[in-house]
């Protein structure tokens, strides 16, 4: 979803002012405004208008600046790239247009704990992954293809399920599945003399 963040006053005094031309129609947009960790942004200026000559002009998190018209961030990361980037478009030494666009950096995180008890070898337990972060909506597949959030049909071992949120980031979570022991029984027979 793309948002846009003008200060219309600013733009009213720059342009009543001289310093910002009218010529141009800036729309600061992004490949993907939800991005997962480690992928690229890539973001694109444009000008609806096509003026020619017009030299781009972008500032954003992290001290990042480019004079690139769709310049692309590599690695992403969450708390250092995500935030709003502006973009000014410039005509020569007059500014043209402003607009900008906010990059959200999925924080999916997943936590599975077992749920109750269950007797080893009998495919009977249960676990459930816990999520935070990201956006929904959430979907779940587990090394069983069970596909909800919790998983009814499992053994004893290690099992993974992997989340995957609404901008399509997958985070996996693990766990190892511990059963009870099933009970001895002993039979004892007595002997009449």
């Amino acid at each position: 979803m793309r948002k846009l963040q003008t200060t219309g006053l600013c733009l009213l005094l720059l342009l009543l002012t001289g310093y910002l031309s009218a010529q141009c129609v800036p729309v600061a947009t992004a490949v993907n405004t939800g991005v997962c960790p480690g992928d690229d942004i890539e973001l694109q200026g444009i000008d609806l208008n096509n003026t020619p000559g017009v030299t781009y002009t972008w500032a954003g998190p992290g001290a990042f600046t480019s004079t690139d018209q769709n310049p692309v961030i590599p690695n992403a990361a969450v708390g250092v790239n995500d935030g709003m980037y502006y973009m000014t478009i410039m005509d020569g030494m007059t500014v043209c247009g402003v607009d900008s666009v906010e990059i959200f950096i999925s924080d999916l995180e997943v936590t599975v704990v077992q749920d109750g008890d269950f007797c080893e070898g009998t495919f009977s337990g249960f676990a459930t992954a816990f999520y935070s972060g990201g956006v929904g909506p959430y979907s779940f597949l587990w090394d069983n293809n069970e596909s909800t959030g919790t998983a009814i049909n499992l053994d004893e071992g290690y099992h993974e399920v992997t989340v995957t949120d609404g901008n399509g980031c997958k985070e996996i979570g693990s766990i190892n599945m511990v059963g009870l022991a099933l009970p001895v029984v002993f039979s004892i027979a007595t002997l009449d003399p």
